[in-house]
């Protein structure tokens, strides 16, 4: 090969390697971020994040110790901030808002929205509602979002249930 050649190869070779290393960089300074907003959250409460998830424009995380959990969303510039008492709450559902639609003889679902709503043993309190995902806000298509809805629903159920089992 000659100068000319590598010189060649290497400038494509930046080119496609300098878009995902500022992706990444800028993905991982979003995480660190909601990371520290989640840690501030949860030490205003007196407590520490024992498990999180960061996704798109959101972060979720619980503090197993003091049966809290903690949310933090940012959009349209916006952000935010929630937490709950699990020690509070008799159930958490995940609301799965769907349609369907037929194209070409498929049958298909394109999920809406998806929420955590967290209802309360004291009845005189409303409903709490996280919206994980909502494709009028977020614009785009889902990247694990229903798992990780269905993660925590299934953290906070089984939370419930053993704080449950210590006031018997």
């Amino acid at each position: 090969m000659d100068l000319g050649t590598t010189i060649t190869v290497i400038v494509i070779l930046l080119i496609g390697v300098i878009p995902f290393a500022l992706l990444n960089r800028s993905n991982k300074k979003r995480e660190k971020e909601f990371l520290e907003a989640l840690n501030k959250l949860a030490g205003e409460n007196n407590s520490k994040i024992s498990s999180h998830d960061i996704w798109s424009n959101a972060a979720i995380g619980i503090d197993d110790t003091n049966s809290m959990i903690f949310f933090i969303t940012k959009a349209n510039g916006l952000a935010k901030v929630e937490q709950i008492n699990i020690a509070e709450i008799q159930k958490c559902k995940l609301i799965n808002s769907n349609r369907s639609f037929s194209s070409k003889g498929i049958n298909s679902q394109v999920i809406d929205k998806l929420e955590l709503v967290f209802t309360y043993f004291d009845k005189s309190k409303t409903e709490n509602t996280w919206t994980i995902y909502d494709v009028n806000i977020n614009h785009a298509d889902l990247t694990g979002e229903l798992q990780l809805s269905q993660k925590w629903s299934k953290i906070v159920n089984e939370k419930i249930v053993i704080l449950g089992k210590r006031k018997n």
